[in-house]
């Protein structure tokens, strides 16, 4: 085989494997701020189920399929063990699991595995999803890097690297509150996410073409679950800025590539985007908008300056704030832009 051969990703010709693939459905409800969803089911349902099932599958490889070794000779795959431990992971970590692995002693542990997962109670799937995510963090790396030369003829299809990566973007696509982080399964809405300021910011992201805000405010968001507050405030502003200059382009508006929130704020309102209102309070928003998250980064000597010799700790109360007030700007923007628009 020839190292191109022995790539584990799927090929360029794979349409089934390709994640950002969107069907008409999709992109019509993105054109409605409605995909992908704002993170609220804690439910599994069929499609997605199929979709884990598939990414395992592909991942982990085949469970016994002989690889002939020599006249009348069957060589046991390794992928048949990396199937033997999960199922045995699952025995004695899971009593929902163990009863279904007692009813279906009879099927192999890569079948009793994958049926479990269509079948159990979301609860059920999370678990074992939790657990092939541990198996997809720690022991495939090693696993495929040790036996690349057979992966192809062991029906491995994919990295662990893009696994995991799809897993959390079907994850988020179907409208969970879960979310993939170092190798455990988590629950996005813990402790921080409120209905009515980041929910409203993610469906309001869900316009077309703010990709990249999203993307940027899913990150701030994933650094606040993990803790580091510091990213959190940079990547709340970048969410704020990118969601201004997406806005100022899709308008036809010229502006600074260099420039930072404060300009970008001062030329959005010069053009008019900001609804009519009272000029007092006008003027209260447009200072809150220049001095909420920037300001605040910008005092914050971790948040994306240097902090020199000692980097000063970002406190959890003003992450929380700048997680709150990029999201209540960011869809004050989004909604003024599609209200422009439609006028």
């Amino acid at each position: 085989m020839t190292e191109t051969e022995n790539h584990v990703s799927a090929d360029e010709s794979d349409l089934a494997r390709t994640v950002k693939f969107e069907l008409f459905s999709q992109r019509e409800a993105r054109k409605k701020g409605q995909y992908p969803p704002a993170p609220s089911s804690k439910s599994f349902s069929k499609h997605l189920r199929r979709n884990i099932v598939d990414i395992l599958r592909d991942a982990i490889g085949a469970y016994d399929v002989g690889h002939p070794w020599g006249i009348g000779v069957i060589e046991r795959v390794a992928t048949t063990d990396l199937w033997v431990d999960f199922d045995r992971l699952m025995q004695r970590n899971s009593s929902e699991y163990s009863d279904w692995a007692y009813k279906h002693d009879d099927d192999d542990p890569g079948s009793r595995i994958l049926n479990f997962i269509l079948n159990a109670s979301d609860s059920g799937v999370l678990d074992i999803l939790d657990a092939g995510v541990f198996f997809l963090e720690r022991v495939l790396p090693g696993f495929q890097k040790r036996n690349s030369a057979y992966l192809r003829m062991w029906n491995v299809k994919m990295s662990p690297v893009d696994a995991l990566a799809e897993i959390d973007v079907r994850l988020r696509d179907a409208g969970t509150v879960y979310r993939v982080a170092d190798g455990t399964i988590i629950n996005s809405t813990d402790d921080f996410t409120h209905e009515e300021i980041v929910v409203p910011a993610l469906r309001a992201l869900g316009e077309p073409g703010f990709d990249n805000a999203l993307n940027e405010f899913h990150e701030a968001l994933d650094a606040y679950r993990n803790g580091a507050f510091d990213i959190v405030l940079t990547k709340a502003n970048h969410a704020f800025e990118s969601t201004m200059k997406i806005i100022a382009g899709k308008l036809g508006w010229q502006y600074d590539d260099k420039a930072t929130a404060a300009p970008m704020v001062e030329l959005l309102v010069a053009k008019g985007l900001l609804p009519s209102m009272r000029v007092a309070p006008m003027n209260a928003m447009i200072e809150m908008m220049k001095s909420d998250v920037p300001r605040l980064r910008n005092q914050m000597p971790s948040a994306g300056h240097g902090a020199g010799e000692k980097a000063p700790v970002i406190p959890e109360p003003f992450a929380t704030y700048a997680i709150s007030a990029t999201a209540a700007n960011i869809r004050l923007l989004v909604d003024s832009y599609k209200a422009k628009r439609r006028n």
